[in-house]
């Protein structure tokens, strides 16, 4: 029975001591030396465990190489992560060029439309049209914009001006 708690005293150590090996500082860099980590452990279970014991473990388990592999890891996260916030303002730029674009064709169509119905010309249903579709546009974007993040990360808009007959 002492002999299993020994056992698992020094599997919970060793734990431990890797953990420590494998933390990482805000340069990136291991936090402790294998000396730290010694002293560290001697302070958690009071007992001696000496440098050699710990740089041994590392060695055998190949921390390292796992220290490399989680720091490559983080790296390409971080990466990846820049290259979405990327993605996200280009499609916030799109978004607002669309509704800026949407906006002036809303307000020419209206002025249009105004100076065509005081002209007593109100036939002209491609100015109807175009100044009905960009309203819409604009409607469907503000609601976007409403929409908690999760919504609008999903939502799609479906935008085009080539063709105003519904």
């Amino acid at each position: 029975m002492k002999k299993s708690a020994t056992k698992a005293i020094k599997e919970k150590m060793r734990n431990d001591a890797r953990n420590l090996y494998l933390t990482v500082d805000k340069a990136g860099k291991q936090q402790y030396s294998v000396n730290e980590i010694s002293i560290k452990l001697q302070q958690m279970y009071n007992c001696k465990i000496h440098r050699s014991t710990v740089s041994r473990w590392a060695e055998k388990e190949n921390w390292n190489k796992q220290f490399q592999e989680m720091k490559q890891l983080g790296v390409e996260h971080a990466t990846s992560s820049r290259k979405d916030q990327e993605i996200l303002d280009r499609k916030a730029q799109d978004i607002s060029n669309i509704y800026q674009i949407a906006r002036g064709l809303n307000i020419e169509a209206s002025d249009k439309l105004l100076k065509r119905l005081k002209e007593g010309d109100a036939d002209d249903k491609e100015l109807l049209n175009i100044l009905k579709h960009s309203t819409n546009v604009i409607i469907e974007l503000n609601d976007a914009n409403k929409a908690d993040e999760s919504e609008n990360n999903q939502k799609t808009l479906k935008v085009g001006f080539g063709n105003t007959d519904e």
